[in-house]
C-alpha cells in the first residue's frame, strides 16, 4: 500500500519490463560486490544456510503430521 513503484505500474507510468531490468541489474551489481568482498559472500553464505534450515525444519513438521 502507498508504494510509489507498485502505483506507477499499475497505472502504466512504469513500464514492468523497465521495473524488472533495474532488479537484475541490482542483482548483478550485488554478485559483483559479493565476488570482490568476500565478508559480504559469507554473510551471503550464512544467511542462505539459515534460510534453507528453516525450510527443513517447515518440510520436516509437515511430514510428521
Amino acid at each position: 500500500p502507498n508504494c510509489a513503484i507498485s502505483d506507477a505500474l499499475d497505472s502504466g507510468e512504469l513500464e514492468s519490463d523497465r521495473w524488472q531490468n533495474f532488479n537484475k541489474l541490482q542483482r548483478e551489481i550485488a554478485f559483483e560486490k559479493r565476488k570482490v568482498d568476500k565478508s559480504l559472500a559469507s554473510a551471503q553464505k550464512k544467511e542462505w544456510a539459515k534460510r534453507s534450515q528453516g525450510i527443513r525444519q517447515v518440510l520436516k513438521a509437515k511430514n510428521m503430521k
